[in-house]
C-alpha cells in the first residue's frame, strides 16, 4: 500500500493577483477602490512601459496580492526597488513600509524563516505620483546546497495564486478533501476552474464529489477514488 497523491498542474496557478487604482492622489488615502486587472505571470519587475500597458501614468496605485513558495530550508529576505512609495506583507506582518513620494530606492526586510515546499501570502502594495516609475520584488533566499545565497527577482514559479497545489489521499483511505486556500481581499476574485494531474501508476479514476464548499478565503473540492489502489 502507499498514500495516493494528487497535484495541480505548475501553470495552474502561477502569478499573483494584480488589482489597480487610477487617479490615486493621495498617499494617505486607503486602497479601497481596487479594480482586478488580471494576473501578473512574469515576475514583479516593472518600468514605465509596463505600467503604460496596462493604462497607468502618474497618479496611481497597484496592489499584488497572493502566495510565495519557499523552495528550500532557511533564512528568506525580501527586496524591494520602488519609485514612488511601497509596501510588503509577508503572511499579513508588515516588513517593509516606504509609503511616502521619493526617487528609485532599495528597500529590505529582516530575514525570515521558511521550510522548504511552504507557501507564505504576500500582498505588494505600490503607487505611483509622478516622474519614474518603478516596481521590483525580489528576494535573497538560500541555495539547494544550503551554502551561500541567491538574489533575484522571485521567479513566476514561486509566485501563486493559491496557498497549496496538492493533496494526499491516506494509505487504506479512499477520499480526501482538496483546499485551495486564496488571498481574501475586499474584492470578490472570482472562481477559479482547477484541473487536476494524477501522480501515481497505475492511475485510477478520480472523481469530485459532492458541491464546491466556499468559505472565508478558501474553496474545498471533495475527491474520491473509484477503486482503492492503496
Amino acid at each position: 500500500g502507499h498514500d495516493f497523491a494528487i497535484q495541480l498542474p505548475n501553470t495552474a496557478a502561477t502569478g499573483l493577483n494584480r488589482f489597480t487604482y487610477a487617479n490615486y492622489n493621495s498617499n494617505a488615502a486607503p486602497l479601497s477602490n481596487l479594480i482586478p486587472n488580471g494576473v501578473d505571470t512574469d515576475g514583479i519587475n516593472e518600468t514605465t512601459n509596463n505600467f503604460k500597458s496596462l493604462g497607468l501614468v502618474d497618479h496611481f496605485a497597484v496592489c499584488w496580492s497572493g502566495y510565495v513558495l519557499a523552495p528550500y530550508n532557511g533564512i528568506y529576505q525580501f527586496v524591494l526597488t520602488t519609485n514612488d512609495g511601497a509596501r510588503l506583507y509577508i503572511d499579513d506582518a508588515l516588513v517593509i513600509d516606504e509609503w511616502f513620494d521619493q526617487s528609485t530606492n532599495t528597500y529590505t526586510s529582516n530575514p525570515i524563516t521558511f521550510k522548504a515546499g511552504t507557501y507564505h501570502r504576500i500582498r505588494y502594495d505600490y503607487y505611483e505620483n509622478t516622474g519614474d516609475e518603478v516596481a521590483k520584488l525580489q528576494w535573497i533566499r538560500p541555495t539547494a546546497a544550503g551554502i551561500g545565497t541567491v538574489t533575484e527577482t522571485i521567479p513566476s514559479s514561486n509566485l501563486s495564486r493559491f496557498g497549496s497545489n496538492y493533496v494526499t489521499i491516506p494509505q487504506g483511505q479512499t477520499s480526501a478533501s482538496f483546499t485551495v486556500n486564496s488571498v481574501d481581499d475586499a474584492i470578490s476574485e472570482g472562481t477559479s476552474q482547477l484541473s487536476i494531474d494524477i501522480k501515481a501508476h497505475p492511475q485510477p479514476e478520480v472523481k469530485a464529489i459532492g458541491n464546491l464548499v466556499t468559505g472565508s478565503g478558501s474553496a474545498t473540492i471533495a475527491l474520491q477514488l473509484s477503486a482503492s489502489v492503496m
